[in-house]
């Protein structure tokens, strides 16, 4: 198990996790848009993500098993 700060490297586990997840996500919060699911929805999340955590408001990491999030 690793875990690594959230960067553009984790794109394509990122969207399939959350395209294999979007359903329990979808039980305890309002659903996203349908972009989201696609490589440039998850592209757009992440270097949102990694701008919070250059200004210091946010962190996100992921923690991969077995080359998986």
């Amino acid at each position: 198990m690793i875990f690594e700060t959230l960067s553009i490297k984790h794109l394509a586990m990122l969207l399939q996790f959350e395209s294999e997840n979007k359903a329990w996500f979808e039980s305890m919060l309002p659903p996203r848009e349908d972009y989201f699911y696609r490589d440039l929805g998850i592209k757009m999340h992440i270097y949102d993500a990694i701008i919070n955590m250059q200004l210091g408001t946010h962190y996100s990491g992921v923690l991969i098993t077995a080359r998986s999030l």
